[in-house]
């Protein structure tokens, strides 16, 4: 088999405690094309001495203050020379093999973006696997992210094609890039797990209103981008969820107007659960009251009213107990 080059690119600052399990899930692929590119943000714990324990096999690294984790992954990105590219967080980890079935994956189909499941573990939760729904994943990847990043993997044409990360989005940088990949390419999912995702107290998955901003902005250039969406924005604006500006993607893809409110419905879902899960509540009910009014999806329907029930008339110290026995 002709092995296609492969860049993982693993963007750290003081995560020692994890960050030798992911170096080690990287190099024990015994991957024979494999480019691997660490990142350090100028780390003062012992991250430094972790990465030299395994520098002859890891292809570059540095340790540098920089500005951010998108800023570390550009920067990766940049010199990167692989035709398929990721990166790999520090406190994340690879199944055995997943370099080799990736690739395989890439040799015998026509894709530009592939994603696969991961093992969620850590804090309060008992090893859950992860997978992208099967239906309308991309029209959800146009509302936020479906699949876990650890498991994604793409050609470096994408960034070549539709550029970098946007540094300025620390939550939301995954998601812009792959409502590009929506807009433009061919994405592909499969049931294999490729990762295991680490739940932890700093991890970034804990800060729910981070992401829920993020994907706001996000959201507001891919209404932008698309024709069906723009009649949405009065009504975005309403909820408080639209932010001003002019920033749109490149778009080769074309969307009928029930994709449109598709992708509105699975955005404002999102949101929903978001600031329900953060106790938000004077969010909660606008969004809850528009899904109910123009949504048409039953399976959604459901879950909505419950949601809406709940923030109604329950007290934020009786849905956050509730929340931590059903958990």
């Amino acid at each position: 088999m002709d092995f296609p080059r492969i860049t993982v690119i693993t963007p750290s600052y003081n995560q020692a405690s994890y960050l030798e399990k992911t170096i080690l899930s990287v190099l024990d692929q015994h991957y024979p094309n494999l480019e691997y590119i660490i990142m350090d943000g100028g780390s003062t714990d012992s991250s430094i001495e972790i990465i030299q324990k395994y520098a002859q096999k890891i292809t570059y690294w540095e340790s540098i203050k920089d500005e951010g984790q998108s800023h570390a992954i550009n920067k990766g990105l940049a010199m990167s020379t692989g035709e398929i590219v990721t990166w790999l967080n520090s406190d994340d980890c690879y199944t055995p093999n997943t370099l080799h079935q990736v690739a395989h994956y890439f040799k015998t189909n026509d894709c530009d973006f592939l994603y696969g499941s991961t093992l969620l573990y850590g804090n309060k939760i008992k090893n859950k696997i992860q997978s992208a729904p099967k239906d309308h994943v991309n029209l959800r990847t146009l509302a936020h992210i479906p699949f876990p990043q650890p498991s994604t993997f793409f050609k470096k044409q994408i960034i070549s094609e539709t550029g970098p990360l946007d540094q300025s989005l620390h939550y939301g940088m995954d998601y812009d890039l792959v409502a590009r990949v929506a807009l433009n390419f061919k994405m592909m999912g499969v049931d294999d797990l490729f990762s295991h995702y680490l739940v932890h107290d700093q991890s970034k998955t804990n800060h729910l209103m981070g992401f829920a901003m993020d994907w706001q902005q996000v959201f507001s250039n891919v209404v932008r981008t698309i024709k069906g969406l723009e009649k949405y924005i009065p009504d975005l604006k309403a909820l408080n969820l639209y932010h001003n500006g002019t920033k749109q993607y490149p778009c080769k893809h074309q969307y009928t107007d029930y994709e449109s409110k598709q992708i509105l419905c699975y955005f404002l879902e999102m949101q929903l659960h978001y600031h329900y899960l953060a106790c938000q509540m004077e969010k909660v009910m606008p969004i809850a009251q528009y899904l109910l009014k123009h949504d048409d999806n039953p399976t959604r329907m459901k879950e909505i009213k419950s949601i809406s029930t709940k923030a109604a008339y329950l007290p934020k110290f009786i849905i956050k107990l509730l929340r931590k026995f059903t958990q």
